[in-house]
């Protein structure tokens, strides 16, 4: 604000311009399609903590909430530091998201992945006490996606404490969310990852691929199978068949940057464009 350049102006233009094509989209908070977007109903019987023990019974949907979250590394040229991003559905609407810049300077993007669901974890948090206060019930730990493995693999399993023991330790309720049964980390692509929206800048097509999720339009397993499905018929379409005389590897798949490594694992050969 203090030095503004032109390149500002043209900068602060595309939200503004984003606003006005967008003007009739927003979240419908429906009852009928929230739980549309829920597991099966599980019913079942608890204690009381009243001295009569009464058993009494409850019913609850499976996966009233899921969360997604994403950091990226160092993209701030001024601080070096990282951005946060998580979005946490209940019944497959958004009910609290978050962009942020983390308030330290991340080593690595496993270390930043890690400050970002801590964060996540938090809200995670706060939205289990609040179903307590309404008296549902939860099914089991929130799935929250997360799309680097070494990052889930500490939280998990903290073996290599040389890559972690540096982190605050505030951060690390992650890993004691997880111990507890409250969170669960689960892997996804980072194709299918939606927490990306926060934290970078995407194609046209996968914004709006991922924006209908965020939005709670589209499931994400939903959104995962037509995903999936498109880019394995696109792969098919590609895929070229060489002759019968030809050596193993007996395939060509193009690929846009080649990866020799999973062309060898796979059993195809590599072709540029």
């Amino acid at each position: 604000m203090s030095k503004p350049e032109l390149w500002h102006y043209k900068a602060a233009q595309h939200p503004l311009l984003y606003l006005r094509e967008t003007r009739t989209l927003g979240l419908e908070y429906s009852q009928k399609k929230m739980l549309a977007h829920t597991g099966p109903l599980i019913t079942g019987t608890f204690d009381t903590n009243d001295h009569d023990k009464d058993r009494r019974s409850y019913k609850t949907f499976n996966d009233f909430l899921e969360g997604a979250v994403d950091a990226s590394f160092a993209d701030d040229d001024g601080t070096a530091r990282s951005t946060s991003g998580f979005v946490i559905w209940f019944c497959g609407m958004p009910v609290e998201f978050e962009c942020k810049r983390q308030p330290l300077v991340t080593l690595s993007t496993m270390e930043s992945e890690y400050v970002a669901a801590s964060r996540c974890v938090l809200s995670v948090r706060f939205l289990h006490k609040f179903m307590d206060f309404v008296e549902l019930d939860r099914a089991g730990p929130t799935k929250v996606h997360e799309d680097n493995a070494a990052c889930i693999a500490i939280t998990a399993k903290p073996v290599h404490r040389s890559r972690s023991k540096h982190i605050a330790v505030k951060y690390h309720n992650v890993r004691e969310a997880v111990e507890n049964g409250e969170v669960e980390l689960v892997q996804v692509w980072t194709e299918h990852q939606v927490a990306d929206l926060f934290t970078k800048s995407l194609t046209k097509k996968t914004f709006l691929r991922l924006r209908h999720t965020l939005m709670g339009t589209v499931p994400f397993n939903t959104m995962v199978a037509l995903h999936l499905n498109t880019k394995a018929v696109n792969v098919v379409e590609k895929i070229q068949y060489v002759s019968n005389d030809a050596a193993w590897p007996s395939l060509v798949m193009p690929v846009d940057k080649p990866d020799h490594f999973l062309a060898t694992i796979l059993g195809l050969t590599v072709s540029s464009h």
